[in-house]
């Protein structure tokens, strides 16, 4: 177990634990049912997991953390990514042409 800016975080079985939630589970979570709650506690995870990596670049700490964490992070903001990509019911609506 690791503490930094009030996480208490580790990387057990290749999973990463922040304050004793599964970043990993809560992904799998979250594509199987994305509510607004669930959506904002996954911007809060992402905003630690930002954390962590800014602290792993500064930190000469073991290199197959800071790639995992790195993997999370990027994880995430591919899901966040797609989920606003898809969310913007009057986007195809703009796409035309303004006198069809």
């Amino acid at each position: 177990d690791q503490k930094m800016y009030g996480l208490s975080w580790t990387l057990k079985n290749n999973e990463l634990i922040i304050n004793g939630i599964s970043v990993q589970s809560f992904l799998a979570l979250y594509r199987v049912r994305r509510t607004r709650k669930a959506k904002k506690f996954l911007k809060g995870l992402k905003k630690r997991v930002d954390m962590l990596v800014s602290n792993q670049a500064r930190s000469s700490s073991n290199e197959k953390v800071r790639h995992k964490i790195l993997a999370i992070q990027k994880e995430i903001d591919e899901e966040l990514a797609a989920e606003a990509s898809t969310s913007d019911p009057h986007r195809l609506l703009h796409s035309g042409s303004a006198g069809s």
